[in-house]
């Protein structure tokens, strides 16, 4: 067996093993995962790692990106940039997971990261996990599509307000942590169509994979009314 293989194999039983500890221990399977830190700097930090992505294989070229200013009440966009005609972009960047269960999770992360460093035993880790009382949720396709599909809705019905200039594309980007969710679990609604209105684009963008040294980046397909 070779080095690769083996860690292969180790990689999937650790992926089983988490997975049968949430399912033992119901930790309220509800989503949770988000990237801690100011709304301001996740939603720019996002649009990055996106732009990133998508120049890493010439897909797209967006440039310029700047933090758009806060409104009252809050409208859409949350970032602006220019495409390669030059085109003023919108990006607009939400959560896969409901923000109550992301409040509900930062500082429990937080004390179960510390919790484990803590422990000298498997048990202790495991009673750590359980005391956390973060929530979590094991995903499936038709989750996915669900969720992905009503946030596109609420998202596509909020009109992109411009300061003077008409944008040339509308962008949703859907950002997500979520632990026990994996790229092939977005594959439903990767090939199902949505119907929008107002929306250029949309994807999935998920948590730094360090393994492939990237942000795994799933484009939806979006078609308009």
């Amino acid at each position: 067996m070779t080095e690769e293989s083996s860690a292969d194999i180790n990689n999937q039983l650790i992926a089983r093993l988490l997975r049968e500890h949430v399912q033992k221990y119901s930790r309220s399977l509800t989503p949770g995962g988000s990237r801690a830190g100011p709304k301001e700097f996740v939603e720019f930090y996002t649009v990055g790692n996106l732009v990133r992505e998508l120049g890493r294989d010439g897909r797209r070229k967006f440039t310029n990106l700047v933090r758009r200013e806060e409104t009252t009440p809050a409208t859409p966009p949350d970032v602006l940039g220019r495409n390669e005609a030059g085109g003023l972009v919108g990006f607009e960047v939400t959560e896969l997971t409901d923000q109550k269960a992301i409040d509900h999770n930062i500082p429990r992360s937080k004390w179960l990261a510390a919790a484990l460093l803590k422990a000298k035993t498997s048990q202790e880790r495991i009673q750590a996990m359980h005391t956390a009382g973060e929530k979590v949720c094991i995903w499936t396709p038709p989750d996915v599509l669900q969720a992905v599909t009503s946030i596109v809705a609420k998202k596509d019905a909020k009109a992109f307000v411009g300061d003077g200039e008409d944008y040339a594309e509308r962008w949703l980007v859907i950002h997500t942590a979520e632990p026990f969710l994996c790229t092939s679990d977005c594959d439903l609604v990767v090939n199902t169509v949505l119907a929008v209105r107002q929306l250029d684009a949309a994807c999935i963008i998920m948590d730094y994979d360090p393994r492939n040294e990237i942000y795994p980046c799933r484009l939806l397909q979006v078609q308009k009314e």
